[in-house]
């Protein structure tokens, strides 16, 4: 059936060879698992793929805190702890690793702008623009089952303001559902009106 390529920094948009990529300044970056998708990835975003440079870098320690704190399910990926990192003003963005970079990041920096150059490539699309958000809004840090959460509020408008976007702008929602149960490995807790599979073929259809 092919061979399979995982996405989890470069929007999913690569496959198309027309569109412009962008990471916007709520970005939260594993530079290794960026790096990998580089190298892996069939699809050459060089000249379309750009990161702004507030975006926060994972590092392993926030990977190591993340497993000792959370007792919750969690990927433990290390993302909520770079962003508790932000909210304290402790965090590494791209900006200040490039800042002391000695020519390890090298490869990176092709890849980063900043706010005028970022609102810029948006403008050129003319309004065009596909956002790709993260996880669902039962597990909005606000809205959901807290403590039972992600690190940040997951709404729609909540993504439109990490990507810097005028709400005015947003014409189509569009949700995205797998074909299969999943939950976070450990204490994933309640989930309002969770359905399973064995109850779809008894669940009235709707009107």
């Amino acid at each position: 059936c092919g061979n399979k390529y995982v996405g989890r920094s470069i929007p999913i948009g690569r496959v198309n060879k027309n569109v412009l990529l962008l990471c916007g300044p709520g970005g939260v970056v594993s530079l290794e698992t960026l790096k990998s998708e580089l190298n892996d990835t069939p699809y050459s975003v060089i000249n379309r793929f750009f990161i702004h440079e507030n975006a926060v870098i994972v590092t392993e320690t926030d990977k190591e805190k993340e497993k000792e704190s959370i007792t919750t399910g969690s990927t433990f990926e290390g993302i909520g702890q770079a962003r508790s990192r932000r909210a304290i003003r402790k965090a590494t963005t791209i900006k200040s690793l490039l800042e002391i970079d000695n020519g390890d990041y090298n490869w990176l920096k092709q890849f980063v702008i900043d706010d005028n150059e970022y609102f810029n490539l948006i403008e050129s699309v003319n309004g065009v623009i596909l956002l790709e958000g993260h996880q669902g809004f039962g597990l909005s840090n606000w809205f959901g089952q807290y403590p039972y959460v992600t690190s940040v509020d997951t709404t729609v408008m909540a993504n439109m303001s990490e990507a810097g976007l005028n709400p005015f702008m947003l014409q189509k929602v569009y949700g995205v559902m797998r074909t299969y149960e999943i939950r976070i490995a450990g204490n994933s807790g309640p989930l309002k009106r969770e359905l399973k599979w064995d109850d779809i073929p008894t669940h009235p259809d709707p009107e």
